[in-house]
């Protein structure tokens, strides 16, 4: 049993039209687990049926999604032999996370996914407050 962890990173900016291309890509390289940042779905982006499509059959989807405004979110794709423990989110405003446990070969690894918007008139400047 190999004890890597291979994993993938897309800047999605949208995952409804690429499910198909996400799904391929985590099945063609045997992805453990997979982050997506800009994934353009929020609170009332229909999770259930986006992670039928979204995810390979038997892995899990960890979403956090922008609450006010359009675009943002970021999600995990996760292998299903990966347990895993999300970590409440403290709703930062200058960034979006995700934080998660993953157990994997017997060790525990703490996964932070970050992503910071690029400065807009909503945001001003996040830099600033990252």
């Amino acid at each position: 049993c190999s004890s890597d962890l291979y994993l993938g990173l897309f800047n999605s900016r949208s995952v409804r039209n690429k499910t198909s291309d996400i799904v391929e890509h985590i099945i063609d390289n045997d992805l453990d687990v997979t982050a997506l940042t800009e994934t353009w779905l929020g609170p009332e982006g229909n999770v259930c049926m986006t992670e039928g499509d979204l995810c390979p059959p038997g892995y899990k989807l960890v979403l956090s999604s922008r609450a006010e405004q359009r675009g943002g979110g970021v999600a995990l794709i996760i292998k299903p032999s990966i347990k895993h423990k999300c970590h409440p989110s403290i709703n930062p405003k200058s960034f979006e996370y995700l934080e998660v446990t993953l157990y994997t070969h017997g060790s525990p690894i703490l996964f932070i996914l970050v992503y910071q918007p690029p400065p807009n008139q909503k945001n001003s400047s996040p830099l600033v407050s990252f």
